[in-house]
């Protein structure tokens, strides 16, 4: 019968023991889904802070494809307008050689007839016009290198752009891959 007792009596203990273990067991379980609900929560303020950043990245990305567009129309435009520009002055200057070729014809005229004023009077003409076409041919040059440099302006605006646009586009893939190393913590848990 003592032996029954004590046999009882470490049963209890026993007992007692397994629900001290289990009840220890329960309130660090209850300490642990805590700590991952917390984690949870900042993972997911994080996701979204991430959502709203790539949002704003492929906004600004839209925007600088519209404004590379618009860069390129421009570049193309410009590059139109010197090819023009250039085809102008090659005619204005065939016009000048021609020009020169008869001023140099009535000069020849001139020594020929030296007292015909008239004659004289249409040499000054011929001159006058030679200084304007001139003046218009200078005018033509500057205004077509001008245009070089401003087409090379826009081109190398439009390489930065270029690289900006790389980098965000870089920028944008790295955020992807965030976004998926997220998803894929939240498949774990």
């Amino acid at each position: 019968m003592y032996t029954s007792v004590f046999e009882t009596e470490a049963e209890k203990l026993q007992l007692i023991f397994e629900k001290i273990v289990i009840a220890t067991l329960l309130e660090q379980l209850r300490l642990d889904a805590s700590d991952l609900k917390a984690e949870k929560h900042v993972l997911e303020q994080e996701s979204e802070t991430t959502t709203k950043e790539l949002l704003m990245l492929q906004s600004e990305k839209h925007e600088l494809l519209k404004l590379n567009d618009q860069l390129s129309h421009d570049v193309y435009d410009s590059s139109h307008r010197v090819e023009l520009l250039t085809g102008e002055v090659g005619i204005l200057q065939v016009q000048l050689s021609d020009s020169q070729k008869a001023y140099q014809m009535l000069q020849k005229e001139n020594c020929m007839v030296q007292d015909d004023n008239q004659f004289l009077k249409e040499i000054y003409d011929v001159r006058e016009e030679k200084n304007v076409l001139e003046e218009e041919n200078c005018s033509l040059l500057h205004e077509a290198t001008n245009l070089g440099n401003l087409s090379l302006i826009f081109e190398s605006i439009s390489s930065e752009k270029a690289a900006k646009l790389k980098t965000l586009i870089d920028e944008l893939d790295h955020l992807h891959g965030v976004c998926s190393e997220l998803d894929e913590v939240r498949l774990l848990e």
